[in-house]
């Protein structure tokens, strides 16, 4: 699987990271592993619904946004859904 490293808010332009990603389509994409579950795609800051409960390694993954604005990845480790965010600080690390 080819992936794009993760680089964050401000360093690309376009999809993944950028805005104008198109609905529908999976994008290769590197998840930090941080344990705040938070990434950017598509312009936007996310936070994942099963953030990992300490830091793990980077991995790749295949990121898609459904029409129903659902953003999600898909990978052999399995599936993990994200919801947009909202203001405030990132949670807690779970250790």
């Amino acid at each position: 699987m080819q992936v794009r490293a993760h680089v964050g808010p401000g360093k690309e332009s376009g999809p993944p990271c950028g805005p104008g990603v198109v609905v529908g389509q999976y994008y290769p994409y590197t998840l930090p592993g941080q344990c705040d579950g938070r990434i950017i795609f598509d312009g936007r800051t996310w936070q994942s619904e099963l953030p990992p409960p300490t830091e793990v390694s980077p991995f790749p993954v295949w990121m898609g946004l459904t029409a129903t604005g659902r953003l999600g990845f898909i990978s052999p480790r399995g599936a993990v859904g994200f919801d947009p965010v909202g203001a405030g600080p990132p949670p807690p690390c779970r250790r």
